[in-house]
């Protein structure tokens, strides 16, 4: 036993191999303003007109059609700042971003932890060079990758586990998130601190309120990870087992597409979670009257399917507005 915490302590490897760094707080709190203009545009609210452009393909030949793209989001951050002040956009739900990015970050060193402690159970991991040479954030990856199939299974429906429990801790957070950031164009004065925000909703909508639109984040979060590992997972012992030609590099390229194609598909149930956020809120918003016409989280993915609006606030750059009519629902 001494030699196996001998072998762990030489190879650098411990449950802290993911750290929660202060500095990415302090960046994330600088970068507050981009969040509440991609909010206010996956709950729809677009107060600048789209302008006509060329379609993306006219550079290939392919379609000289026009199109209509909303301005991309730091010409959207800056009319905000116009419109509403310096301060209020800058601190609009800072304290409830704070809290959510903060549980995030420590359920996500849970996962981590999880994943190396069972590796540091299971000497023979010391012993197999390709997991063991894995930059230490990415050692999970790599161990997930080679484990065998049972106990694959098991780790990723604990893995599940850990993130239904954190969606279920961060969703009060995301609520106030959202409708504060709701309540900034609806100059609702209710939510303008955390704690009138969390009497706000309790008085509103009772102990629920602060879970409005969990069934479509929880399929949000779960989906990805699930779909990606599986993948990741096929992809070693599919293809990359006997292909070990290909460059490390053009295994990460492959990772990271399949990874974006992935979040790209689920997305759409981030932006729903994020308007039924807002349903059974008395904000006076357009937006919270959309969200209040639905009768539930199916109907409104529909609806925003049907006026090809379930992708809204995923492009930064080339912003297309859905046609016939420009405006938002």
């Amino acid at each position: 036993m001494s030699n196996f915490y001998t072998r762990v302590a030489n190879t650098e490897l411990g449950t802290d191999i993911y750290p929660i760094r202060s500095d990415t707080f302090v960046i994330r709190t600088l970068l507050n303003p981009l969040r509440l203009t991609r909010t206010l545009i996956q709950l729809g609210h677009e107060p600048l007109s789209p302008t006509a452009s060329l379609s993306p393909l006219s550079l290939l030949s392919f379609s000289s059609s026009t199109i209509y793209c909303y301005p991309n989001v730091f010409v959207y951050t800056r009319h905000l700042f116009h419109t509403y002040g310096f301060w209020p956009v800058m601190t609009c739900g800072f304290f409830s971003s704070f809290c959510f990015d903060f549980l995030t970050e420590v359920f996500y060193f849970m996962s981590h932890r999880y994943i190396v402690e069972r590796a540091l159970c299971a000497e023979e991991w010391l012993d197999d060079t390709e997991v063991m040479e894995k930059p230490k954030s990415r050692f999970g990856e790599g161990l997930v990758d080679r484990i065998p199939l049972s106990q694959f299974a098991a780790h990723l429906l604990n893995l599940c586990l850990l993130k239904v429990h954190e969606v279920v801790i961060t969703q009060p957070f995301y609520v106030i998130m959202v409708r504060q950031g709701a309540s900034i164009i609806g100059k609702e004065v209710g939510y303008s601190w955390f704690y009138q925000a969390v009497l706000s909703i309790f008085r509103d909508n009772g102990i629920m309120g602060f879970f409005s639109g969990i069934t479509p984040r929880l399929m949000f979060e779960l989906s990805p990870m699930i779909i990606y590992l599986c993948v990741r997972r096929m992809l070693q012992q599919n293809i990359f087992s006997s292909l070990r030609s290909w460059s490390k590099t053009v295994h990460s390229c492959i990772h990271t597409l399949s990874y974006a194609v992935i979040n790209f598909l689920a997305y759409r149930l981030e932006v729903v979670s994020c308007v039924m956020a807002l349903h059974g809120s008395r904000i006076p918003t357009a937006e919270a009257a959309v969200a209040n016409s639905f009768s539930g989280w199916r109907e409104c993915r529909r609806t925003l399917a049907m006026t090809g609006q379930l992708q809204r606030g995923y492009f930064p750059f080339w912003r297309f507005c859905p046609t016939p009519s420009f405006a938002p629902l």
